[in-house]
């Protein structure tokens, strides 16, 4: 009888701030188990939704590839279906229009186990919360445990 490996999963949020230069993004990370291993929060720059959505997925990646956390699979659940099917295309090797300066992230996603997943609105309120309180607090915050 095979052992099934459960998925990492991971949640992210980000918030395109309105009137404002900043907006922010959010996320945690928690092991098969289900225990809490990571946790981002803070403001960043963009100038639209795509780009605010897009810089978490690049947070989040980024933090992955230096830490020594390891994972068989890790499913990331995103709010933005638009942006799921952009990072799909781009996962499979399709040629992509790049929305953020930063192109590191691309390989990495594309040489990785990580999976990205559409959640609805109001079904990710932990990295929402996350995101929301990165503008207030004004600077960014992160942790692995």
């Amino acid at each position: 009888m095979e052992h099934e490996v459960l998925p990492t999963k991971v949640f992210l949020s980000s918030r395109l701030a309105s009137g404002a230069f900043t907006s922010e993004i959010g996320g945690y990370m928690k092991d098969a188990s289900g225990i809490l291993k990571f946790i981002f929060s803070g403001p960043c720059t963009a100038s639209n939704s795509m780009q605010v959505e897009l810089q978490a997925v690049v947070y989040l990646v980024k933090a992955i590839n230096v830490s020594t956390f390891s994972f068989e699979s890790c499913l990331i659940y995103l709010d933005s279906e638009e942006v799921v099917k952009y990072i799909m295309k781009i996962k499979a090797g399709f040629p992509f229009k790049n929305l953020l300066e930063d192109e590191s992230w691309v390989n990495i996603v594309r040489k990785s186990n990580l999976f990205f997943n559409y959640v609805r609105k109001g079904l990710n309120c932990g990295a929402d919360d996350l995101a929301k309180q990165g503008c207030d607090r004004g600077y960014f915050i992160q942790g692995w445990s």
